[in-house]
């Protein structure tokens, strides 16, 4: 199987955190999300890997660079300009001769891609969507579903959907590359807008793989809010062990100055302090922002003139971003 990491996008629903950041590299529990999807791909035996990028594309590559670390094998697929979620891989169909798991790179979750494979292969689908069975919600594209899991219709975020608890598309699909080859489509394409009705009109057969495991969208700051809260309750992730202990002991800090006067620092603690929910806010001779386990910025006082921000990871990259990208929020403040 070959795994594909849609991480494209830029993330305007998610700002501020995607100012300086890549959406995939936001971090929950102190790591990107995206390093959960390769682990959540590594547990189902996907070990080759390929990352449409186009927003922030260097840093993504900067930070899990050609997969080894993560025991897979990375190859990316910049795109100068977006083509949707499906546009570039119909693009780039002949890399694909084997069954194909798509994820979203804002798709944080528990669910076992091993057996919606299973699922996808006893029904001899085309094409399967991961499915989350959820109170109504317009936020979301909607399948309609027969009685025995094929995808009737699809519709893309609707303004009312009349039924109790339809199926939501997770952006989560399994395909075999057949579909690439034999629907000629290109351009800037969305499975959900563009593909999926023509797949349905073609009488392919599509499946919904209805899911009760831990899923959620962090697109938004909302959602990402609600994932950050959630990680500490959920009991088991089923990949979270697949990488070697000492990756999970090992911390960078990295270290920047900002100019700021005396009489500015007030405005700016009082901006941190407001911007920030309460449970992540610490005391520590200066203001700690908890971004997950042993992620952590802090921001004090250096000289009359400035402050120093210190900001620690479980990657450099990742510590440098934190810092820079709190050194711009402060700059900005002090501007307001």
């Amino acid at each position: 199987m070959i795994g594909i990491i849609l991480a494209g996008g830029e993330g305007k629903r998610l700002q501020p955190y995607t100012h300086s950041l890549p959406k995939p590299l936001v971090p929950i529990d102190g790591k990107p999300v995206m390093e959960y999807i390769i682990e959540q791909m590594k547990e189902a035996d996907i070990r080759e890997i390929y990352v449409t990028t186009c927003y922030l594309a260097e840093k993504i590559k900067d930070y899990f660079e050609d997969g080894s670390k993560w025991g897979v094998r990375i190859t990316y697929l910049k795109e100068s300009n977006p083509l949707g979620s499906a546009g570039h891989l119909f693009l780039r169909k002949d890399l694909f001769s084997e069954t194909i798991v798509v994820i979203s790179g804002d798709a944080f979750s528990s669910i076992s891609l091993k057996k919606a494979v299973l699922y996808h292969q006893e029904k001899k689908a085309a094409l399967t969507i991961i499915t989350k069975q959820l109170p109504s919600s317009n936020q979301f594209g909607i399948c309609e579903v027969t009685n025995e899991g094929r995808v009737a219709s699809f519709v893309e975020k609707p303004d009312y959907v009349d039924i109790r608890s339809p199926h939501i598309n997770t952006g989560m699909y399994i395909i075999e590359p057949g579909i690439f080859r034999e629907y000629p489509l290109y351009g800037k394409l969305d499975f959900a807008k563009d593909v999926f009705p023509v797949l349905i009109e073609g009488k392919e057969k599509i499946y919904a793989y209805p899911t009760s495991e831990y899923w959620r969208d962090i697109g938004t700051v909302s959602q990402y809010k609600l994932a950050m809260k959630e990680i500490n309750r959920i009991r088991s992730f089923p990949f979270r062990t697949l990488i070697k202990k000492d990756k999970y002991q090992r911390h960078f800090v990295s270290r920047v100055v900002t100019t700021c006067p005396d009489n500015k620092k007030h405005k700016v603690f009082q901006s941190i302090i407001s911007e920030t929910p309460k449970e992540s806010l610490e005391w520590d001779n200066g203001i700690k922002v908890h971004h997950g386990k042993e992620c952590w910025t802090l921001i004090k006082e250096y000289t009359s003139s400035s402050v120093i921000v210190y900001s620690q990871a479980s990657h450099q990259n990742l510590a440098k971003e934190f810092a820079k990208y709190y050194k711009s929020k402060i700059e900005r403040w002090q501007k307001v």
